[in-house]
């Protein structure tokens, strides 16, 4: 094998193996997932308004917020693909809750969604919960 050879093969091997550890979870047995560890994005969206109604409507679902951090800056407009008119708007939100032994969990997906009233203009409802994501430890 010459030097340039066993170079490349060293350089491939090392990445491949890097590459396994990554995959497999470093310390963890191959095939065995390490356990998901979430983190809290940084806040897209300063709208206290706005977060109070969501901490409304994920303590009437159920979910009690320790903090809410929208993630988005901008709604996110929704069109029909038949003809383009606004079916809605959505925005996404992480939302840091504590479980009951007390260790806190990470729902990082949390979409709002408003749908569009019927009248002049452009006019959306309130908002509601369309999709949560599952909470992960943090």
């Amino acid at each position: 094998m010459t030097k340039r050879r066993a170079s490349a093969f060293a350089h491939t091997a090392a990445f491949l193996a890097l590459l396994l550890l990554s995959v497999g979870g470093g310390h963890y047995a191959w095939g065995q997932e390490a356990p998901p560890r979430a983190y809290v994005p940084r806040e897209g969206r300063k709208d206290p308004a706005l977060k109070a109604r969501m901490t409304q409507l994920l303590v009437a679902r159920g979910i009690r917020p320790v903090e809410v951090r929208i993630v988005e800056p901008e709604w996110q407009v929704e069109r029909r693909a038949e003809n383009g008119s606004v079916r809605g708007r959505t925005i996404n939100a992480a939302v840091v809750t504590r479980d009951p032994k007390g260790g806190a969990r990470a729902l990082r997906f949390v979409l709002f969604r408003c749908d569009t009233e019927r009248g002049r203009g452009l006019r959306f409802g309130p908002p509601r919960i369309d999709a949560v994501g599952p909470p992960r430890p943090l």
